[in-house]
């Protein structure tokens, strides 16, 4: 792609293979992995740190972001009231 920050990945565990070795330089600190659940399943061996965000509600759906929480420690946890749609920004 053209527009600067913006890489397109085929193979994502490659990818992150080559970041690691050295090959691939990144143009900033972190590094983010925005799912689906086979891209997360392949990542997740490179993962340092995850950042998960919880909507209440019950939602139909058959993907799961795979089972990741015994292989990291719990650091910060904030439980947000509901967005009020009525209120002005």
């Amino acid at each position: 792609s053209k527009e600067r920050g913006i890489k397109i990945c085929t193979d994502p565990e490659k990818y992150l293979q080559a970041v690691k070795a050295g090959e691939i330089k990144l143009e900033t600190e972190k590094l983010w992995i925005i799912g689906g659940a086979e891209v997360y399943r392949l990542t997740m061996p490179y993962w340092d740190e995850v950042y998960v965000t919880l909507v209440k509600g019950e939602f139909q759906g058959d993907t799961y972001l795979p089972e990741f929480k015994d292989r990291f420690e719990l650091i910060e946890e904030e439980e947000l009231e509901e967005l009020d749609e009525s209120s002005e920004s």
